[in-house]
């Protein structure tokens, strides 16, 4: 005896026409409208912050990435690849930031507190760098007066030549400093830009 089909042809859809009347056998429902109304129904749950659906779906999700762990990392590495894949990933996190900015305040939190001692101690190896990399004849006032700007203009100071350079090191003074937003300082990183 073979086995039953998921699917069949039935009436077209009125939403769906472009189906041509693929329909579920077990409900004999549109197999798009089926989809939609879980999407609806999942994000209703959620939105009502539905603690019983919630658990269940994640332990619905621990037990499948259990069975299919081998293809989803494969997945993964496959999107990795892709060459949008990073640009994609950065917009989706701001537009997730944007959405709920408490949650991802509640995640920084953690991780400091989680890595507290590696962030003291590289800020601490930091400032000591860039004690080291300012010359006698620095202008502190000038310095101290770029990062009070910074401040009130919510920026960051960037160092045009990097302190740590894979080629070249600069020096921590008043012509080597300049105010970028984090974006853009974050993806200048340690590079110097001619």
């Amino acid at each position: 005896m073979g086995r039953k089909s998921l699917h069949y042809n039935g009436k077209v859809c009125d939403k769906h026409p472009e189906l041509k009347g693929l329909r579920l056998s077990s409900s004999r429902v549109c197999v798009q409208c089926k989809r939609d109304y879980a999407r609806e129904y999942a994000r209703r749950k959620v939105q009502e912050n539905d603690l019983r659906f919630i658990l269940s779906r994640r332990r619905t999700y621990r037990a499948y990435r259990q069975r299919n762990i081998e293809a989803i990392k494969e997945k993964a590495k496959i999107a990795q690849r892709h060459p949008d894949a990073r640009e994609r990933k950065r917009i989706w996190m701001k537009n997730k930031r944007r959405e709920d900015p408490e949650r991802f305040r509640w995640h920084e939190r953690k991780k400091y507190r989680r890595h507290r001692d590696t962030i003291l101690q590289r800020n601490h190896l930091r400032a000591l760098h860039r004690k080291k990399a300012m010359p006698t004849w620095a202008n502190r006032q000038v310095i101290n007066a770029i990062y009070a700007a910074a401040r009130r203009q919510n920026m960051t100071v960037d160092h045009i030549v990097p302190l740590r350079g894979t080629n070249v090191c600069g020096l921590h003074v008043e012509n080597n400093l300049q105010l970028l937003s984090r974006e853009d300082n974050a993806r200048k990183g340690n590079r110097f830009m001619e």
